[in-house]
This record gives structure tokens, sequence and C-alpha cells, in this order.
């Protein structure tokens, strides 16, 4: 049988405990199921109560910096306590993005890689589909299905994910059981985008339940999604539109995988507490 990883909901039942993280990447800080190793904070916990004094706040400054913590001092309009609990609001509102985030990470690529693998089987090819025997991966409709791959991103995310891999100790042979979870979510949302619009009439069935088979109702929120992980993950401010605009997104685009596993996430979330606070 082809190396996949487990069903979504199968995923989300059964969790095992993480394996120790033994490398200083954010991705290698994720357990066999792509959610993150390190416990995230309790979004719902309340901030201190206490005053925050100006040698406290010269201090935050510092730490920091200035530039980073003037946006919220001037939303607070100089006021240091209501500046500080606007920087701690944002650091909870980025974890509980990035908890929805995470589940949604991988059902979507467990959901392309299912039928990418089936498409591989029907076209009678042997091995795993991200072998790619036939350069599709790189290819788009600029050039002709027998064309040589014109785009270099896909096999180089491929490659860093092996060495990821082989720094991780586990042999070349078995290296297929874990590449799927070992690539970045931005390897996944090129599969659907407009680079790679030849692959999108088959992987259209990777989300049965989405209102049409168009590409863009998939690629469109997928595109943002993607947005919003990469700031929340360098901790980036986070307008609440746009936070948003990406957490209804994952609910849009988790629905077309299933709509129970939308119902799961949303249900789990702290992302819509926050924003209505």
């Amino acid at each position: 049988m082809a190396p996949t990883e487990d069903e979504p909901l199968t995923e989300m039942a059964g969790k095992t405990e993480p394996r120790p993280c033994d490398l200083p990447s954010w991705e290698d800080c994720r357990d066999g199921s792509g959610v993150l190793v390190r416990t995230i904070p309790d979004p719902s916990a309340s901030a201190p109560t206490h005053p925050i004094s100006a040698l406290d706040w010269a201090g935050l400054m510092s730490d920091f910096s200035d530039r980073r913590m003037a946006p919220y001092l001037d939303t607070a309009n100089g006021d240091h306590a209501l500046a500080e609990r606007l920087y701690r609001r944002n650091a909870r509102l980025a974890a509980g993005f990035m908890e929805a985030e995470s589940h949604f990470e991988v059902a979507f690529r467990n959901a392309i890689n299912r039928k990418m693998q089936e498409r591989h089987r029907k076209r009678g090819q042997h091995g795993h589909w991200l072998d790619d025997p036939d350069g599709e991966l790189g290819r788009d409709l600029r050039s002709g299905p027998q064309a040589k791959p014109n785009h270099k991103q896909p096999y180089a995310d491929i490659a860093r994910a092996k060495a990821q891999l082989t720094r991780r100790r586990i042999p070349e042979t078995d290296q297929s059981n874990h590449l799927v979870a070992a690539l970045p979510l931005g390897f996944w949302s090129q599969l659907v985008g407009k680079r790679h619009t030849r692959l999108w009439p088959d992987l259209a069935g990777a989300f049965p339940y989405a209102p049409s088979r168009g590409r863009r109702i998939v690629a469109d929120p997928v595109q943002r999604i993607h947005t919003m992980r990469n700031r929340a993950g360098h901790h980036h401010r986070l307008p609440d539109t746009d936070v948003r605009a990406a957490y209804e997104s994952i609910l849009a685009v988790a629905g077309f995988i299933d709509p129970a596993l939308q119902r799961w996430i949303d249900d789990g979330s702290s992302v819509p507490g926050l924003l209505a606070a």
C-alpha cells in the first residue's frame, strides 16, 4: 500500500505523545501529526491585571524593540498598560490561529496526498507520486505536457524535507513514509495555485464538498491561510480583519474536505472568542 498519513479524523481522535524535538527549526518541532510539540499557552487565559510601571515598559521596549512596540502604544494613545494588553492579546490571537491552522494543514496535505497517489496508480506508475517521474510538479500551463519543468521550488522543498529527515536519522528507504508530513504548507499551496494549474482537474477531487470544481475556490483561501500562518509564525502584528478572513478561509477549505472537520475545528477554537472580545 502507498505510504500515507492517517485519515484526518483518525489523527485527531487518537493522538500519541509527541516525540522529543531535537532540531531547532519550527517545522522540526512538530510531531508526526504535524501539531506543534511545544504546548501552546491557553489563549483564554487572562492577562495580568497589575499596572505596568514606566520602568517595566522601558524594559519591554528594550527587550522587544521600540519599533515593535510603537504600534501598540499608538493604538493605546500612549497608555502603557493598554498597550501591553494589546500586545498580549495579539500573541494569544496568533496562538489560537496557529492551533486551528495546524489541524487544517494536516487534513489539507492528507487530502492532496490521497488524491495524487490515486492518480499516480491510475497512470500505472510505481512508487510514490512525490518521486514525480514525469516532472509534473514543476510544470504549468505555459509549458507543454512533455516539456521540462519550469519551476524549481517544488523540487527544492522536497530536497529540503529529505535532508531534514536524514538529519533525524531516518533511513532513506523509509523516508517516503515521513515525507508528506515533512513538507511545508507552501509546497501544498503551490499544488492548488496558478503555477500548477495543470494538476488541478485531478486535484479538485480532493475537495469533494466544494461548491464547484473551480481552482480559485480553493487556491484563494489557501493563499490567505498561508500568508497569515507566516505572519503569525513570525510574531507580526495581526489585524483582526485579516485574522478573521484567514480563519474563515480555514473553515471554508476544511469544509470542502469534510464538513465534520470544519465543525470540529470551529468548536475547539479560541479565535472567535478572541475576535469578539
